[in-house]
This record gives C-alpha cells, structure tokens and sequence, in this order.
C-alpha cells in the first residue's frame, strides 16, 4: 500500500506553494475523517501556541483554531490528517509513526527533500525530538503541497478502504 501511496503521490505533481492557503475541501476533508477517527475543536488540551495534534492511541485529531479560522488552521488539518496516513500505513505502531515515503530514496528526494524549506526544517529541530523529524518533515511538506481533497483521497486509500 505505501508503494501505492507514493506512486499516487508522485502523481499529483507537488509544487510548493510560498504560504499555508485556505482550501475549499477542508471541510470535507474533516468530515470524512470523523467518520473514521475522533475530531474534537478547542476541547481543553489546546494551549496557547498549539495548532493542533493526532494522538496514536485514541485515533484523535484535535483541532485548535481560535474563533478565527484562517489559512494556517487549514494547513493544520491537513497537517494533522497526513500524520493519520502515516498510522494508517505504519507496520508496527508499537514503534511509533513512520514516514510513507521511505526516507533517502529517489522519491523521497522528489516529494520530500525537494520541498521541505531550510527554515521548516530548523525549526521541526528545535520543536520535535528526533526520532519524530521524518514523519514531522513529510507531514510539513504534504500539508503545504497537497490539496485536502489530495489528502482526502489518500485518507481514504489508507485508512477506509
């Protein structure tokens, strides 16, 4: 299935657009995740500075907008979405998230390397520990590079079908 996924993903033709953009599918792209996953919004565990986060045990995408939804809450849940993919498609979670793109491979270089930012990656330094920068550098990249829709139709691929 990664094999799948990636292929899929070198199909969408990946360009990097300069900052986070307000998707019209986002709506859609969370409500097809509820379907699947618990989706809670400004629930208690959102604390200042938080965007948002996927939680491997209980299956839960929390989301933390404010009042105001703006272009980076949307690059959020597409963010926090990737990440679901990756519990989807990781083979022993036991071990924690894996990328679905297998990291140093001529794909990884086309979708990931190609597109993850210096500055996106410093700061992914200074803000994840290190056994969580792979999974944190694809999910920045797939957040910005991909469409909800994109991203919902690969949920769909990993986590429904």
């Amino acid at each position: 299935m990664k094999r799948f996924i990636t292929a899929a993903l070198a199909a969408c033709s990946i360009a990097l657009p300069a900052t986070a953009t307000v998707q019209p599918g986002t709506l859609s792209l969370i409500k097809t995740v509820a379907g699947s996953l618990n989706v809670v919004m400004n629930d208690t565990s959102c604390t200042p500075g938080m965007a948002g986060s996927y939680q491997l045990l209980t299956k839960t995408l929390t989301l933390c907008p404010g009042s105001d939804v703006d272009a980076d809450d949307h690059d959020t849940v597409r963010h926090e979405v990737w990440h679901a993919v990756q519990h989807c498609l990781t083979e022993d979670i036991n071990k924690g998230l894996e990328p679905v793109v297998t990291k140093n491979t001529d794909d990884w270089w086309d979708l990931i390397g190609s597109n993850l930012s210096l500055k996106t990656a410093a700061w992914i330094h200074e803000s994840y520990p290190k056994s969580h920068w792979d999974v944190e550098y694809e999910a920045f990249v797939m957040a910005s590079t991909l469409t909800s829709a994109q991203i919902e139709e690969m949920f769909i691929r990993s986590c429904v079908d």
